[in-house]
């Protein structure tokens, strides 16, 4: 149950897997020779940074190589400080940490043995280093690792995904030492699915754990977002299942040193995948990080059967790029409301901007806006980002309810909450009349804004909030 060891693993996966992360930066070297000594095993970070030093990129290299290997030399590092640095754990990474992460990047030597635990963990590693062009680009990287931490010591807390990775034990043991390479290159795989060629039938994939931090206030003015106007590739770096058919996608920033810049409940356009008739597919997208995340953000994303973007996500691989772009000064509603009471409606996906608006409202000191959410979802297994809103219920009482409705809990489940949809009854229980100091947010599926406030595109106000005597400027509609 270790974070820092859950933390560890992620990092040494990511530059583990041959269609990963490693591969996808540097596959202008063709010809790298493999590196000396064991893979590195879940667990360990030194091994798994080593893994990348360990394979040096040959003299005759060309430019768009050498930034390459720059840019995921400083990815990699700048992932680990943010994932650290949202543990809490800035003290412990400006000490030994700090100095064996600085080490394992300048290691031109074999990858270290994993270390079971913190304790174990050597406070210098020793390395025999080679190319000097190398030791001072990664000497330049080391110096960023500390001014990252510097400046990012003030906003320690956004919510993220870790891999529920253990280590080595006797009922753990590490995984045997790979075969020899056979002439026949195996079938390309990713966490989630087999993309050789048809599914094939397989368990669910494990779960990924939240690791929930504070509420982050990282408010920036419209206009602020890395995205610009015109598309930009941004390279996938983390997909993980959060439930059995929405996954959280992390893409890296073209700056590693900077947040996405997205203004509170604002959006970016996603384009990639096809229609049927060739054409590229676009869908708006909430990301669930918040600034303060560093040289990469987060998308949570429910997958459909005949959705076309969703699937094309799903089946992407690590290093794989979606296209994404923002359209600046189109944000309807900004932070701060203006409101003492914030009623908000939302269904399934719908979760995402609202959990943007909530870092804003719980992370600003001296907000005391009072948010009642009631989120509508099919079953248990259906509601995203419960560890994140049942957390920050505890944190926050007095501030946030969450009142969570299931319309197809099985009967007999040991669900004890309220069942159906959205209602009456629940409103006059839970959220505050009209007044001129109440709003209500309201976002989920086309059905559910039909029954509650007419469609997005109907300006007039209709469905059970006209009922119950709101106002059409009481109601914003995502």
């Amino acid at each position: 149950d270790d974070p820092v060891l859950k933390l560890q693993g992620r990092i040494a996966q990511l530059t583990a897997t041959k269609e990963g992360v490693l591969q996808a930066l540097l596959d202008a070297q063709e010809d790298r020779p493999e590196p000396a000594g064991p893979e590195p095993a879940a667990g360990s970070i030194i091994g798994g940074v080593g893994l990348f030093m360990s394979s040096p990129a040959p003299a005759e290299q060309d430019a768009v190589s050498q930034d390459r290997l720059k840019r995921l030399n400083e990815e990699l590092t700048l992932q680990l400080i943010a994932a650290r640095r949202q543990q809490g754990l800035l003290d412990d990474l400006s000490g030994k940490h700090l100095e064996s992460v600085a080490q394992g990047l300048k290691s031109m030597g074999p990858v270290q043995q994993p270390f079971e635990s913190e304790a174990a963990a050597p406070s210098v590693v020793e390395f025999d280093f080679g190319d000097e062009t190398l030791m001072a680009e990664t000497e330049r990287v080391r110096q960023l690792i500390e001014k990252t931490i510097s400046s990012a010591a003030e906003a320690p807390g956004y919510s993220t995904l870790v891999e529920d990775t253990a280590a080595p034990s006797p009922q753990n043991p590490p995984a045997p030492d790979a075969p020899p390479a056979s002439s026949t290159p195996e079938p390309e795989t990713d966490a989630l699915h087999n993309t050789a060629g048809e599914p094939e039938p397989r368990e669910q994939p494990k779960l990924a754990q939240y690791v929930v931090g504070p509420p982050t206030a990282a408010v920036v003015p419209p206009g602020a977002c890395m995205f610009g106007e015109e598309w930009m590739a941004a390279p996938l770096v983390v997909k993980a299942s959060v439930s059995h058919d929405t996954r959280v996608f992390t893409f890296g920033l073209p700056d590693p040193s900077k947040g996405l810049g997205l203004s509170t409940c604002a959006c970016i356009l996603a384009r990639g995948g096809a229609d049927e008739e060739g054409n590229p597919v676009i869908r708006p997208y909430t990301s669930i990080s918040t600034n303060a995340m560093l040289g990469q953000f987060e998308l949570m994303v429910k997958v459909y059967p005949d959705g076309k973007l969703s699937q094309h996500l799903d089946h992407m691989a690590l290093g794989d790029t979606l296209d994404f772009k923002h359209i600046p000064f189109n944000v309807k509603i900004q932070y701060p409301f203006g409101k003492k009471h914030l009623g908000v409606l939302v269904g399934g996906t719908g979760i995402t901007p609202i959990i943007q608006a909530l870092h804003a409202i719980l992370g600003t000191e001296g907000d005391d806006t009072k948010v009642t959410l009631l989120f509508g979802n099919k079953t248990q297994q259906d509601i995203l980002a419960k560890p994140i809103l049942d957390e920050w219920a505890a944190a926050f009482p007095e501030r946030l309810e969450v009142v969570h409705v299931l319309s197809n809990e099985p009967e007999g489940s040991d669900w004890d909450g309220p069942r159906g949809f959205i209602s009456k009854d629940l409103m006059d229980a839970h959220i505050a009349k009209p007044a001129d100091d109440v709003m209500l947010f309201v976002c989920g599926p086309p059905p559910m804004y039909k029954a509650l406030c007419g469609p997005r595109d109907q300006p007039e106000l209709s469905g059970l909030l006209a009922d119950l005597g709101y106002s059409a400027e009481q109601v914003f509609k995502f």
